[in-house]
């Protein structure tokens, strides 16, 4: 794949950032950000006769997206389904379409980041390393949590999917001691960390931070670890997030030229 790919890719998971940490359906503030980041993205590619069948490929991807939103049913399903179409549509246009190539904006973009920013003294190498990073990076900070909590709610393990028994002390289940909005967004953006540092750690080759991740998990859920339930969910969790982390790291690693 080329950098076109990449950074197709990268512009359709930032533009998805804001209404995939959320469980509930898209918001109109949430579409047109959606919406306006996609086109945004569009106009740093030259216009011609590609651009055009581009643009409407990504039209016809956000219209499906927005109706699936508004319908409001199996929203994670949907949302990795529509991740994974826009993947192969994005890689289908970007390997048949030769006229698909930035342009003098881009270069203008490019030379901006690369001048004034630390792009241009971390030793990137190419604008393709950036776009590989910049959309490991995206798929790791939302996308992938999008993938845990699927996995987790087939497992039967989804905080939404347990209810508080009777009989317990403070009326309220080990898994539902999740499901606060400010608990359970505090517990997301603790994993976007998490797999953040882990994906660092393969790609720098600096395996202690491991310890570092886990020292701080444990700190960070030290009193709730007594009940087993809730143990086991942060187990599970905490393994597939560190697990997606590495296969993402792994891939970069190949994919970068």
């Amino acid at each position: 794949m080329n950098t076109v790919y990449y950074f197709l890719i990268s512009v359709m998971m930032a533009a998805r950032f804001p209404y995939i940490f959320d469980d509930q359906k898209m918001g109109k503030n949430q579409g047109m950000y959606y919406l306006a980041v996609q086109i945004l993205g569009l106009l740093f590619l030259q216009w011609n006769r590609s651009w055009a069948l581009l643009v409407l490929g990504s039209l016809l991807l956000a219209a499906f997206s927005i109706w699936r939103e508004i319908r409001g049913k199996r929203l994670k399903t949907w949302r990795l389904l529509t991740l994974a179409a826009g993947s192969i549509l994005y890689g289908f246009f970007a390997a048949s379409l030769p006229g698909l190539q930035f342009n003098t904006l881009a270069s203008h973009a490019a030379g901006i980041l690369t001048s004034y920013t630390l792009l241009g003294s971390l030793g990137f190498g190419s604008g393709s390393t950036v776009m590989i990073y910049l959309s490991s990076i995206l798929f790791l900070l939302n996308e992938s949590n999008l993938i845990i909590r699927w996995f987790l709610e087939k497992l039967d393990l989804s905080a939404d999917k347990h209810s508080p028994p009777s009989g317990l002390p403070e009326a309220a289940s080990v898994i539902s001691q999740v499901s606060p909005t400010e608990d359970y967004r505090a517990g997301r953006v603790i994993g976007a960390l998490e797999r953040t540092f882990a994906f660092i750690a393969i790609i720098t080759h600096q395996y202690a931070i491991f310890g570092f991740i886990l020292a701080a998990k444990a700190f960070a859920r030290f009193k709730e670890m007594d009940r087993k339930a809730f143990a086991e969910y942060v187990l599970i969790g905490t393994l597939t997030s560190i697990l997606i982390s590495v296969l993402t790291a792994e891939v970069t690693l190949i994919l970068i030229p």
